[in-house]
């Protein structure tokens, strides 16, 4: 029973790190990405994203321009405040990079 429990917790464990990674956009990678970039071009070099770890910042920071399709992924740079994320939004119109911020969102 013991062993089951220490391997679902362990099991839990991978996975939620195996999403964070999911979710963290590199501020190296960031930088790179330019506006005005083809869309495809610009996913190409993004991590898969999560969901799980990303859908709470989607109500917080700036708006996001009318008729886009943005995606949100956690900043690998983060400050010593622990109530806070550095979030990465980058926002997508007819096949085009049209916005890319930064912003801190409360967890």
């Amino acid at each position: 029973m013991l062993l089951s429990v220490l391997g679902l917790l362990l099991w839990g464990g991978v996975k939620f790190f195996e999403s964070l990674d999911r979710a963290t956009l590199p501020d190296s990678r960031y930088d790179t990405l330019q506006v005005g970039q083809s869309e495809a071009e610009v996913r190409a070099q993004l991590p898969a994203g999560s969901g799980f770890m990303t859908s709470s910042y989607r109500d917080k920071g700036p708006a996001a321009p009318a008729g886009t399709d943005c995606v949100w992924f956690v900043s690998d740079h983060q400050s010593d405040q622990f109530a806070s994320s550095r979030v990465s939004r980058l926002c997508f119109r007819d096949g085009v990079l049209v916005e890319k911020v930064h912003y801190r969102a409360d967890d």
